[in-house]
């Protein structure tokens, strides 16, 4: 008896030694665990666009810390706003990136009070209000107004003349974001008459289309095609997942064939199996929220699908806007593929 006792207690001890280590190995697919955190401080402004008549309300979250940090600009998904997404923009701000969030005029926020009812009662019985996509072309011209407009917004923030490297771009942005996104990095649009038109942006020097749009969908996924992403020659990252549906419930597949289109040369396709539109909670939208906002198109909340995106658009980030060759080394040995259910193509 006294001998089995000992057994386990040394069993313990030896279980106890080799924990960390085990944890350690299990964590590496998350690139950003252990790294230092910088404070960060945000502040919202709204910029006049003269060439549209509009207010364009914007978020900067910048780190608190000396130095000269890459711009990040984030387009949100539909009904969306400047201040969604904290769950992501808080590990990038944290990381040493300044990152801008406009509200595009599809947000909630500036609908009229009877255009905010027609929406919430459509999505609270599972359908799409396709007409919130019609000023597509808006989102475009937000971010390159955005663009055209960071020394104003350096005199309306003065903090940010001193923190944000102009000379280093990435853009990014999830659903309807994320085609936002794909037209900026050079996505042609086909129109009935059968010309292309583009409207590509050549200052950012990285992408990332979370949910991204796929070619011959409907509403504004029809005005892609598989010729559409020829024109895309700047690095990308695109992430999707098995149940990420498209508009009008197309299956996942439909945008992950993105992928196929790209040229090749620095393109990225992150997988993930079960993962709804929301990967966890990506947009940040509170629980209660959830239960009336297309819950089954969304999905719950998940801490693994969460930290799956964080650590992977980190990544990239530090790769194609800081150079990092620690980055480059894990999109390379596809460690994120260590959280199961995982698959990274490159190309």
């Amino acid at each position: 008896m006294f001998a089995r006792a000992y057994e386990r207690i040394v069993c313990a001890v030896i279980a106890a030694m080799l924990s960390p280590i085990y944890h350690a190995v299990c964590e590496e697919w998350k690139y950003h665990a252990g790294k230092a955190v910088l404070p960060t401080v945000s502040v919202s402004v709204n910029l006049k666009d003269d060439f549209s008549g509009r207010n364009v309300p914007l978020r900067i979250t910048l780190p608190q810390a000396d130095g000269k940090y890459p711009l990040i600009v984030w387009s949100h998904g539909a009904f969306g706003s400047k201040d969604g997404y904290e769950p992501l923009v808080h590990v990038w701000a944290s990381s040493g990136y300044v990152v801008i969030q406009p509200t595009h005029s599809d947000s909630l926020t500036l609908m009229t009070f009877e255009e905010r009812q027609k929406v919430i009662e459509a999505l609270s019985q599972g359908k799409f209000p396709f007409w919130t996509l019609k000023n597509w072309r808006e989102r475009v011209r937000d971010i390159s107004f955005l663009l055209d407009s960071l020394a104003k917004l350096c005199e309306l923030v003065t903090e940010l003349k001193v923190r944000m490297d102009e000379s280093c771009i990435g853009v990014g942005g999830h659903s309807f974001g994320a085609f936002t996104t794909q037209l900026v990095a050079g996505s042609s649009v086909r129109t009935a008459d059968g010309r292309r038109i583009t409207f590509s942006d050549e200052r950012p020097k990285a992408f990332i289309a979370i949910s991204p749009t796929g070619a011959d969908g409907i509403g504004i996924g029809g005005l892609f095609d598989k010729h559409s992403f020829e024109g895309v020659n700047r690095p990308m990252l695109l992430i999707t997942g098995s149940n990420d549906l498209g508009r009008g419930l197309l299956p996942a597949e439909w945008r992950k064939t993105v992928f196929e289109f790209l040229p090749e040369g620095d393109k990225y396709l992150l997988w993930i199996e079960e993962a709804y539109h929301d990967f966890g909670g990506i947009s940040g939208i509170p629980r209660t929220a959830r239960k009336w906002f297309m819950p089954k198109f969304m999905g719950g909340e998940n801490e693994r699908h969460l930290e799956i995106v964080r650590s992977m658009t980190l990544a990239f980030w530090d790769a194609y806007l800081k150079g990092k060759d620690e980055a480059r080394k894990f999109i390379a040995s596809k460690l994120i593929e260590q959280a199961n259910g995982v698959e990274l193509r490159a190309k």
